[in-house]
């Protein structure tokens, strides 16, 4: 990997002590998975403090410790010492020079929503020609970053989704990743709770933007993106009057759907994605032209998209009991609980029944937004809703208040799995769609 350990402290502007030639192979921030030969680096968390586990770490195998100055340690053979005035701010020094030192074009993900299947397509079909990294799962924010960077090896082009529910954050996590090109897919109403307003998530989120030293790809459809200007690089469109644009996706089933993508309102190619969401044409259309940007054929771009796996629940299509289940639970904010409900609208399924839990981290729009989605639902002829959780009580009530029949209520989701066999009598598809802290695919726990 790096080096030896005065590499590794020139990187962090760290003190050595002990033995600056020892080689090691790679980082490492948890003392329960470190390798023999990596770094640990003890990161002081809310819940944790790595230095409580340095003899682990060296009992594993640890070649060096990057620790907070004034931290007691004692000296041994075989593994050295470096300490920092902050272990976090090393991680990301350390991971920022490693970043620099192989080189790759660094393309930078962000967004409200869509941009882990964003950056899950993108490195499908940049993977075509070239070698690529991205991140594991949906490691996106300061520490995830980080260790995405420090896996590099010879790489051509990594694929970094950023994520952050704070202000500030953004600035440290984009002074780390130093991204060649940012691509922001939208800006939407979500961790309000902690970055306060739309246009408060528009400057946060820009941030990412603005570190990019060649190019940007943005979203012709987000009124606050469309309209990003800057002196001295390349801007690219993508969604509708984009470079990239596409007409209406036509859902074909519960696991599939059809979207043909229009490039310079002239050459067009049809792709049959295998899965299913109004908003994902938008983010779809976002991979294609970061692909053809960098040289991708359309017949790479189709076989990657239409071969592409995205994570679990995220409109992921399950049969239990007999009946289709789209388990959409991974997170929900206001936007992405309508991309669910009109999809899971449009298809040809009998009887269908929502299932739907609260949607977090809205801080004080929370009762609007809960509000508003009981409004939106009061036209829709769905078989039967369930509402789950203490926020969404909101949209109940406004649901009743319009008269709206066939509308449930329970506090939590314990509450709801007691009428699980009322909630799946008579039904032929549910959808699920709420946010992490509700884990509403509990429901669906040994059922059959």
């Amino acid at each position: 990997m790096f080096g030896n350990g005065w590499e590794l402290a020139k990187a962090c502007k760290g003190t050595l002590v002990g033995l600056g030639d020892i080689y090691f192979s790679g980082i490492s921030i948890d003392s329960r998975t470190i390798n023999d030969g990596e770094v640990f680096i003890a990161i002081i968390g809310e819940r944790f403090d790595g230095h409580d586990f340095l003899k682990d770490a060296i009992k594993r195998g640890a070649k060096g410790v990057v620790v907070k100055r004034g931290t007691s340690i004692k000296k041994g053979k075989g593994f050295f010492i470096i300490y920092v005035d902050d272990t976090k701010v090393a991680l990301g020094e350390i991971a920022s020079y490693w970043r620099n030192k192989i080189s790759p074009t660094v393309i930078a993900i962000t967004g409200s929503c869509g941009k882990t299947s964003t950056k899950e397509m993108v490195h499908a079909i940049l993977s075509k020609k070239y070698k690529t990294l991205k991140n594991k799962a949906n490691l996106n924010n300061y520490f995830g970053v980080s260790l995405t960077l420090l896996s590099l090896k010879d790489e051509k082009f990594a694929v970094v989704e950023v994520g952050i529910n704070q202000k500030y954050e953004m600035k440290e996590i984009a002074e780390i990743i130093k991204p060649d090109f940012s691509l922001i897919t939208n800006i939407a109403p979500v961790h309000l709770e902690g970055l306060g307003s739309l246009q408060d998530i528009y400057m946060e989120k820009k941030i990412l933007l603005d570190y990019a030293k060649t190019g940007v790809f943005l979203n012709n459809e987000d009124i606050r993106l469309k309209n990003y200007k800057r002196k001295g690089i390349r801007i690219r469109a993508f969604g509708r009057g984009g470079y990239i644009s596409y007409k209406k996706p036509e859902i074909l089933n519960e696991k599939s759907m059809k979207i043909t993508l229009i490039e310079k309102k002239r050459t067009s190619q049809t792709v049959i994605f295998p899965y299913i969401g109004v908003n994902l044409a938008t983010n779809i259309s976002a991979s294609a032209l970061v692909g053809r940007f960098f040289g991708i054929e359309w017949e790479n771009i189709k076989d990657a998209l239409e071969n592409v796996s995205l994570p679990g629940m995220r409109m992921e299509v399950k049969e239990v009991c007999g009946i289709r289940i789209i388990l959409d639970a991974y997170n929900a904010n206001p936007y992405s609980m309508k991309n669910a409900i009109d999809t899971f609208s449009l298809l040809n399924f009998k009887r269908k029944n929502l299932i739907l839990g609260d949607m977090k981290e809205l801080g004080r729009w929370s009762a609007y937004y809960h509000s508003s989605l009981g409004r939106y639902l009061i036209n829709f002829p769905f078989h039967n809703i369930y509402l789950v959780g203490k926020e969404i009580e909101k949209t109940y009530k406004v649901l009743k208040d319009y008269g709206k029949k066939g509308v449930h209520y329970f506090k939590s989701i314990e509450e709801c799995k007691k009428e699980r066999d009322s909630i799946f009598k008579d039904c032929d598809a549910i959808l699920l769609k709420g946010s992490r802290a509700l884990a509403l695919e509990k429901i669906l726990e040994r059922i059959c």
